[in-house]
């Protein structure tokens, strides 16, 4: 871990640290980037707002006890997911595809 040297910036100091924690989160994880892996992407729907799959399995609900809807979907999978749901979405069934 980086130490906070005399006349070094905290911004500095904070850059190196995220830098070192990235390279240690990303080292030992293998991903395949492949086609499949890079042609998800977030799409604007066209008319109706359509509820989140992912808020939908989790059970989770609006202040006003109403689905969380969402204008976004994914490109390759044709799911509707909320902008928060995206990455998680493609990371739990990634991990459970693998298994």
């Amino acid at each position: 871990m980086p130490d906070l040297q005399k006349g070094q910036r905290l911004f500095d100091f904070k850059l190196k640290m995220i830098e070192n924690m990235t390279v240690k989160m990303t080292h030992g994880i293998k991903r395949s980037i492949g086609a499949s892996d890079m042609s998800h992407k977030r799409i604007k729907i066209e008319g109706r707002k359509k509820c989140c799959r992912r808020c939908s399995k989790l059970k989770v609900k609006t202040v006003g006890n109403n689905a969380i809807q969402s204008s976004w979907m994914c490109s390759t999978c044709q799911v509707c997911l909320c902008v928060d749901c995206f990455g998680p979405y493609h990371d739990e069934n990634n991990q459970s595809a693998a298994l």
